[in-house]
């Protein structure tokens, strides 16, 4: 690959927003269609899952001919998904066969226009249904059904439940499913304010791990970072995708036999590498932050002699023929021990990144303690230091074991 580049990486002259650039140009963006009746909640539902507002999303312009109803494409530069809102039918009025139509040629029409790019199709649909009206219209049921007859993941949601009783709530929930017993069907609200009912009746969570779960592996990057909440499954595609790729990455900047000075830990090639994992990191949960100020102490020499003398003897026991080398740390890197401290970082920034956004984050997605504050040297070292001593918990091995066999091949 060429003569290294082992200058010390130069935190002042690193172009932040170019690279963070680069992590969203990576981004492909998923399709989610939003349908229902006029007046079932739409707004709220997508400004409440997807923490948006009209002064979040642009409108991008009508994606149906003049004659229809049409439906509108909502997204922004800073969005990594793309929604479109069907503006509704007027339940028992005449056009309701006509969004019919609509919304069913929509979704054909997508497929059609170019068969083999995925990435322009419709992923998914959310129908939503308003339990305030207390039935399930034969509208509803067939425009349910001819997307089902679509093969495109449909999940319906009963919106409005604070206007209905729990009585009333369980009837039509009933009905629904008797109709549609291989679909899954969600309640929500976003009046609610009893804890305890919300719990019980305001599926948030479990509409969004449908949503991650319906989508293709690919649209993740996408889908993930457009989500409130969601923790849980935006900390397993980071493990097992973000810090994975970062760490091949990482991998392919030594060759299997080369042993390159220590200096290499903080070197221009692995220190951009990881520097834009955190900010995959930091894009995939969400979290708002000053690029250069919050980075600075994960691109400090500090730090990368830290994770050097940290996890020098920890490697010693994994990486047999180093055993031979009495020096570790002065003696140099090789690929695996690349891999290892590129893995070792992403999960310690994961782990800081949760504590933060489980302890410092009320219900409403606002901080309690700024993410500078809680950022620090000190938190990423003790995590660091955590991650050292349980790599087998966070796959470590497995992680740099399948980077480098495939730098390898």
């Amino acid at each position: 690959m060429g003569e290294l580049d082992l200058k010390k990486f130069d935190i002042e002259r690193f172009d932040f927003d170019q690279v963070f650039s680069e992590v969203r140009q990576e981004i492909q963006k998923p399709n989610i269609l939003i349908c229902g009746g006029t007046g079932v909640g739409k707004s709220s539902l997508v400004n409440d899952i997807f923490h948006l507002s009209g002064e979040d999303m642009a409108k991008v312009g009508l994606e149906w001919s003049p004659e229809t109803m049409g439906v509108q494409k909502f997204t922004s530069d800073s969005s990594t998904v793309n929604l479109y809102d069907s503006q509704g039918y007027e339940i028992g009025m005449e056009n309701d066969e006509l969004y019919l139509r609509d919304i069913v040629g929509f979704i054909d029409a997508k497929r059609k226009e170019d068969p083999l790019n995925i990435a322009e199709h419709i992923h998914e649909v959310w129908y939503c249904i308003s339990a305030g009206n207390k039935r399930f219209f034969d509208m509803d049921r067939k425009l349910i059904e001819e997307i089902r007859n679509l093969h495109v993941p449909i999940m319906i949601l009963l919106t409005k439940i604070d206007e209905v009783s729990a009585d009333e709530l369980q009837a039509l929930k009933s009905t629904v499913q008797e109709a549609f017993p291989e679909l899954a069907v969600f309640t929500y609200s976003t009046f609610i304010r009893d804890e305890a009912i919300r719990r019980t009746y305001v599926q948030k969570e479990a509409i969004t791990s449908w949503a991650v779960a319906h989508i293709d592996e690919s649209l993740l990057g996408g889908l993930l970072p457009a989500l409130s909440g969601a923790i849980d499954e935006k900390a397993k595609y980071i493990r097992t995708t973000i810090v994975p790729k970062y760490t091949g990455l990482a991998v392919g900047t030594v060759t299997a036999t080369s042993f390159l000075p220590v200096s290499f830990v903080d070197s221009v090639p692995l220190m951009t590498i990881q520097v834009k994992m955190a900010m995959n990191i930091f894009q995939i949960l969400g979290i708002n932050y000053d690029i250069k100020s919050t980075l600075g102490s994960i691109a400090g020499s500090t730090l990368a002699s830290y994770i050097g003398r940290t996890l020098s003897t920890k490697l010693l026991g994994m990486i047999p023929y180093i055993n031979k080398v009495t020096k570790f740390v002065e003696a140099g890197v090789n690929m695996t021990v690349a891999g290892t401290i590129t893995a070792t970082l992403g999960m310690a920034i994961l782990t800081v990144c949760v504590n933060y956004m489980k302890t410092c984050l009320d219900p409403d997605g606002k901080s309690k303690v700024t993410f500078a504050e809680f950022f620090t040297t000190e938190a990423l070292q003790s995590a660091i230091d955590y991650v050292g001593d349980h790599m087998r918990e966070f796959d470590i091995e497995t992680i740099v074991n399948k980077a480098t066999a495939k730098k390898q091949a």
